[in-house]
């Protein structure tokens, strides 16, 4: 299988016979989420015991520079309103399920100073922890997107019908 291994379009140089694309998944900070939900979730795994964990092919992950980046992208990819976009363009699937590829996640919108928000990452842990953040982690996130009521309401009546069965 040599030739075929080495004709990939992802094969730059080292042994014909390694893995292939495996750095993000081994990553020391990485934010992982699943292609097939039926709303956008995410995980930082970003803790020295997360180092072991590899995750499966029926997920995503983004490697990123740091533990509290980390902690706020997955935050940030929580907020109710980044699930409500990432809807909108997810490919629909049964069940009210939708997939949610590299291609919808790359075209999120991230402010600027969302991955550097104490209050991100801190919200991020606490929800790690079981506790309840929703409401909080949607005000901030709409303060760094500047969302007006109207829009949040628009925005929660995507994840509202975005739930239904679609066959």
């Amino acid at each position: 299988h040599e030739a075929a291994l080495r004709s990939r379009g992802d094969y730059q140089t080292g042994p014909w016979w390694a893995l292939f694309r495996a750095r993000p998944a081994i990553a020391p900070y990485r934010v992982v989420w699943p292609d097939l939900a039926q709303r956008l979730m995410a995980v930082a795994l970003t803790r020295q015991h997360e180092l072991e964990s590899i995750p499966i092919n029926s997920c995503y992950v983004a490697p990123i520079s740091g533990p509290r980046r980390g902690e706020a992208l997955a935050a940030w990819l929580n907020s109710s309103w980044l699930a409500a976009v990432a809807r909108l363009s997810a490919v629909p699937a049964s069940g009210g399920f939708a997939r949610f590829n590299a291609q919808v996640v790359s075209q999120l919108p991230l402010a600027s100073t969302a991955l550097v928000d104490a209050s991100l990452s801190s919200l991020a842990r606490l929800a790690a922890k079981g506790e309840r953040v929703q409401e909080e982690l949607d005000a901030v996130t709409a303060k760094h997107l500047g969302l007006s009521s109207a829009a949040q309401h628009a925005l929660r009546a995507v994840l509202a019908h975005g739930t239904s069965d679609r066959r």
